[in-house]
């Protein structure tokens, strides 16, 4: 008999869990139903638009920049030397130092051009201003700021702490 009653006792608190699991995901679909309507007017969508158009077009400028003086030449061009003798090594050394500088700041401004295009994307999309991760408006404080972010303060201080 212990056993039986046990055993209801499990499948009673395995029900109840369930049931509760059950009911917070129909609250956060219901939260993020709600949260998704609640959008950025046009004319704040046009700012933003014009604001992110402009820093990718300084961004794809920048880019552009920096690989024309370095990328696009050989190593005897870019230290000038055009004669037939043999490189020093050092000067090897210090032209593959200057293109390995070059190409991680050009690495950094196309992440940077690829988070302006996703979020021009949401705005065609009229999803900007959401959170990706919890799903609320960004603080319009932030997105003067950063316009191009993708996550609100709370959720982005989370993710750097966890590393």
């Amino acid at each position: 008999m212990i056993t039986v009653v046990t055993m209801m006792e499990s499948i009673t608190v395995i029900l109840h869990f369930h049931l509760r699991n059950h009911l917070a995901e129909r609250r956060e679909a219901y939260f993020v139903k709600e949260v998704s309507m609640k959008r950025l007017p046009k004319k704040k969508l046009d700012y933003y638009a014009r604001k992110l158009s402009k820093i990718r077009k300084e961004l794809v400028d920048v880019i552009d920049g920096l690989e024309r003086p370095t990328l696009k030449v050989t190593p005897r061009e870019a230290t000038g030397d055009l004669s037939n003798y043999a490189f020093h090594m050092a000067d090897i050394a210090t032209a593959n130092s200057e293109r390995e500088k070059i190409l991680n700041l050009r690495s950094g401004e196309e992440r940077l051009l690829y988070a302006v295009d996703e979020v021009l994307y949401k705005i065609k999309q009229g999803t900007y201003g959401i959170c990706e991760r919890c799903k609320i408006m960004i603080s319009e404080e932030r997105l003067r700021a950063i316009p191009y972010a993708r996550l609100c303060v709370k959720c982005k201080e989370e993710l750097e702490k966890a590393g």
